[in-house]
């Protein structure tokens, strides 16, 4: 146990220290976060505190558009600013273009005659002005032509004739129970699933690459004279596994800090837990198949096409990411989440919008722990039978032979 000790320590600092690893780790946070507040800036620089909106109405149904429009846009994790359009009525195009050249105004709206008929219409801005968006510009005018005509409460519905919300379950009494998902708590589940899957294949990745390379160069041979096949493999995989650990923190805090700060949220201590508990059994998985991988594959690259394949596996939870939210308790939902390949990101983004039965979640470790223990016992035995066929590549027969061999 000391050598293996010995041989995780030598891992994780010499991958610590690799630029990729601290690229990924620090760099991914920094992209996200780039990639959420440079669009926000660009947004915040084309609205202009006081927009000033000039129309037509050569249907004459519009008369005196005296509302204002004050809608409150959240820049991302910029500010919040308050952007007001005031509409300004004209008779005709002349004075509109010469207010709209002079600046007074940033854009025309032209209601043609038949626009009853049609509902086009059409507009002309200043260049570079930010466009009214369309939907706010639908809600004045619905405003307009129905107002005074229809009772309030109709004209709300109008504007916003529904808004689906899913019914869950029914309760002793036959009553309805709304599902209450609240989208705030869904950040820190959902994104954890993402970056859990992305770490796992991160480090095991690397345990990928260092048995190959190690085998290409002939060092194994050298490590083995000190240690044995177990201490060897047990020792990467701590020591990568720890690496894992490392950086999955590191973004865990990120997304953390990030949303405390500017969304009241509240994170449960089960969900931390869950979060190791799901990267710890996913990392000791996939480290046993990609050590595998390293083992019975030739160059790098052939181990990397492998490993390829494996990874699909991997995403496929994020590409079905939307039914994993939309149905979490349907049968493709649990079938994800206790297949071993898929359960760690699929358990978290089930926990993300709905509450997972307790039985579930214990199958779904169990299930990982006797896929883990079977891969470590199988790769374990595949190592030995690599070293006493060294040179040679082994076939599946011999494979199999050789594992049922103590």
């Amino acid at each position: 146990m000391i050598k293996s000790l010995t041989v995780s320590k030598y891992e994780f600092f010499k991958n610590v220290k690799r630029k990729d690893f601290f690229l990924m780790t620090f760099g991914f946070p920094l992209l996200t976060i780039l990639l959420l507040t440079i669009p926000a800036v660009l947004m915040n620089s084309q609205y202009t505190d006081n927009q000033m909106v000039g129309y037509i109405d050569q249907a004459n149904l519009l008369g005196e558009i005296s509302r204002t429009i004050e809608e409150s846009q959240y820049m991302g994790s910029i500010e919040e600013n308050k952007h007001t359009t005031q509409f300004v009525k004209y008779i005709d195009n002349k004075t509109a273009i010469q207010d709209l050249e002079s600046g007074k105004i940033s854009e025309i709206l032209v209601f043609p005659s038949n626009y009853l008929k049609t509902g086009i219409v059409y507009y002309y801005a200043a260049e570079k002005a930010q466009s009214i968006p369309e939907e706010e510009l639908s809600d004045v005018i619905i405003t307009v032509l129905l107002k005074n005509k229809v009772d309030e409460n109709i004209l709300v519905r109008v504007k916003d004739p529904l808004s689906l919300k899913k019914l869950d379950s029914v309760s002793n009494n036959y009553e309805f129970q709304e599902t209450k998902i609240d989208i705030k708590n869904l950040i820190i589940p959902l994104s954890s699933a993402i970056l859990l899957c992305f770490s796992i294949l991160s480090s095991s990745g690397y345990l990928l690459k260092s048995i190959t390379e190690e085998k290409e160069n002939r060092v194994i041979e050298i490590l083995l004279s000190s240690v044995t096949h177990q201490e060897l493999l047990v020792g990467k995989t701590i020591g990568l596994g720890a690496l894992g650990l490392l950086q999955m923190m590191i973004w865990v805090f990120v997304i953390i800090m990030g949303a405390i700060s500017y969304i009241a949220i509240y994170v449960e201590l089960s969900l931390l837990v869950l979060i190791f508990v799901y990267y710890l059994l996913g990392y000791l998985l996939y480290a046993s198949i990609m050590a595998g991988i390293g083992i019975i594959s030739g160059p790098l690259q052939s181990g990397q096409q492998i490993s390829g394949i494996i990874s699909l596996i991997a995403f496929l939870p994020l590409l079905l990411i939307q039914v994993l939210i939309a149905s979490p308790n349907s049968e493709i939902a649990i079938f994800l989440s206790m297949f071993p390949l898929t359960s760690a990101v699929s358990m978290m983004s089930r926990v993300a919008v709905t509450s997972v039965p307790f039985y579930q979640i214990i199958m779904s470790v169990t299930i990982l722990l006797i896929s883990i223990y079977l891969g470590l016992i199988l790769f374990s035995r595949m190592f030995r039978v690599e070293l006493l066929m060294y040179g040679k590549k082994p076939d599946i027969n011999e494979l199999i032979r050789y594992f049922f061999t103590k």
